[in-house]
């Protein structure tokens, strides 16, 4: 099992009205995990971006929004897409 951790903060209005629009409709909503390509093997890279999606989809599961809302996708290493000086270790909600 990966480290990887989500923080909710339950008192957090952004985060509140966020898990309140997913609750209130039906759209589909990706999550996609992310890697930097700089650090790791493309093996281990595609299997953190998938972990990383992997720990968001669950935690808005368990906040209540249906698994039929939600597609899982990890896309492994990426090229460096916020600028030279940061790197891609993040979950998309698209």
């Amino acid at each position: 099992m990966l480290p990887i951790q989500v923080l909710i903060v339950e008192d957090d209005p952004m985060a509140r009205t966020l898990f309140e629009i997913y609750l209130k409709n039906s759209e589909k909503y990706k999550v996609a995990g992310y890697a930097d390509k700089a650090t790791g093997s493309a093996k281990w890279n595609q299997k953190l971006s998938e972990a990383r999606a992997q720990a968001v989809y669950d935690a808005l599961i368990k906040e209540g929004v249906s698994k039929d809302q939600l597609e899982l996708v990890g896309f492994g290493g990426t090229a460096n897409m916020f600028g030279k000086n940061f790197l891609n270790r993040v979950v998309i909600l698209e």
